[in-house]
């Protein structure tokens, strides 16, 4: 009876130790600065390079960082950075990506096609070089719908990525899956409060045999030792119980 307990307050210890790292940050994304086509003035792609970084700084959440072209000219030589400005090819951007610490790229563009302008955006894993993540939108040829676009874009990606920082529902239908403290505060809980059902079984069982007329001294000690190690599982249990409550508590007040 004792090895179950055990086991079951072992996978509690487990689960606690992966609460203590949700917290470090996984992913470090790039924001390169428009490519402007023919027809849209270079000012207006310069603006848009400070509204997209600002929009997604804002929209992901905690732990995923985000720099932009200022941060991206800091970090690169003058030769690198005109090897940024012509590099358009996936390989060449993981090179620039690598160069920078990344994990992941977002690389925008922006054109004009008669009187609407075209707004697109690729996502790009450095690790392995694959892009995640196309996407194209058509706004009419006017400065708030460009700027709406833009947005538009920035939503989409992090509703897609499940990076949402402000809308838990949509990020976890993206498939970004519920906030991961409150899945390790209701596995703790659920551990702890079968550790504590089942122990506490335990303990019930080693009563009772303790009165038992017929039972020996030796055989009555050794159930009373027992009775003790699963009464100090139930309050292990109990305590899981309660840490666990508590980290889900975190989890859905920070929603």
């Amino acid at each position: 009876m004792e090895r179950p307990c055990i086991a079951a307050l072992a996978l509690i210890l487990l689960a606690q130790s992966a609460a203590a790292s949700e917290n470090q940050p996984s992913w470090h994304v790039v924001v390169l600065p428009f490519t402007v086509a023919k027809g849209v003035d270079e000012k207006s792609g310069r603006l848009l390079d400070d509204v997209l970084l600002t929009e997604l700084t804002a929209a992901v959440a905690p732990g995923i960082r985000v720099v932009g072209a200022s941060d991206v000219a800091a970090v690169l030589g003058f030769e690198q950075q005109k090897q940024m400005a012509s590099c358009d090819q996936t390989s060449c951007l993981v090179e620039i990506g690598n160069a920078l610490g990344a994990s992941h790229i977002l690389v925008p563009s922006l054109g004009m096609f008669g009187k609407q302008f075209i707004i697109s955006a690729k996502f790009i894993d450095v690790r392995d070089a694959s892009v995640l993540w196309r996407k194209v939108i058509y706004t009419e040829a006017t400065e708030e719908a460009l700027l709406e676009g833009v947005r538009q874009s920035v939503r989409d990606l992090v509703r897609d990525r499940g990076w949402g920082n402000a809308d838990p529902a949509a990020a976890a239908g993206a498939g970004g899956g519920p906030d991961p403290l409150l899945l390790v505060g209701g596995g703790v809980g659920g551990l702890g409060l079968l550790a504590a059902i089942g122990c506490g079984a335990g303990a019930l069982y080693f009563d009772s045999q303790l009165g038992a007329a017929d039972e020996s001294w030796q055989q009555r000690d050794q159930a009373g030792q027992l009775e003790a190690g699963l009464l100090v599982g139930v309050g292990i249990g109990a305590l899981a119980l309660v840490t666990g409550g508590v980290l889900a508590g975190i989890a859905l007040a920070g929603e």
